[in-house]
C-alpha cells in the first residue's frame, strides 16, 4: 500500500515523496454514500515536479496546518483526522526527517492526502 500511496502521490499532486509512517486505517462514505475504508499514510517530499500526470484536473497548494484545516472546513472530517494526527507526528519527529521541500511552487494540492 506503501508503493500506491508514493504512486498516488505523484500523479494528483506531482510531488515524489518517501512513505515515513502510517496513520493507518480510517473508515467514511464515497460520494454516493457507500462504505468505504481508507489507509493513511505520511511522508517527506523528496521533490516537486513542474508538470505532473492529473495537472489539468488538480491544484497544488502549500499551506500551514491551520490553513489546511481551515480550507477543509467542516466537510471533510477524514481529512481534518489525517492532518492533525500527521502534525503531531510531525513535532514529534527529529528534525530533518520531515523537512518542507526546498522549492515549494506557488501551485496547489489540496488532494496531497489519499482518499
Amino acid at each position: 500500500l506503501e508503493a500506491a500511496a508514493v504512486r498516488e502521490t505523484l500523479e494528483e499532486a506531482g510531488v515524489m515523496c518517501t512513505v515515513i509512517g502510517d496513520l493507518g486505517w480510517f473508515r467514511s462514505h464515497d460520494k454516493s454514500g457507500s462504505p468505504k475504508a481508507t489507509r493513511v499514510f505520511y511522508g517527506r517530499c523528496e521533490k516537486i515536479l513542474d508538470t505532473w500526470r492529473e495537472e489539468r484536473f488538480r491544484d497544488r497548494l502549500w499551506c500551514t496546518i491551520p490553513e489546511a484545516m481551515a480550507l477543509l472546513g467542516n466537510d471533510r472530517p477524514l481529512y481534518q483526522m489525517a492532518i492533525s494526527m500527521a502534525h503531531d507526528v510531525y513535532v514529534h519527529t527529529p528534525i530533518g526527517l520531515v523537512d518542507m521541500p526546498k522549492n515549494p511552487s506557488s501551485s496547489s494540492t489540496t488532494d496531497s492526502l489519499q482518499d
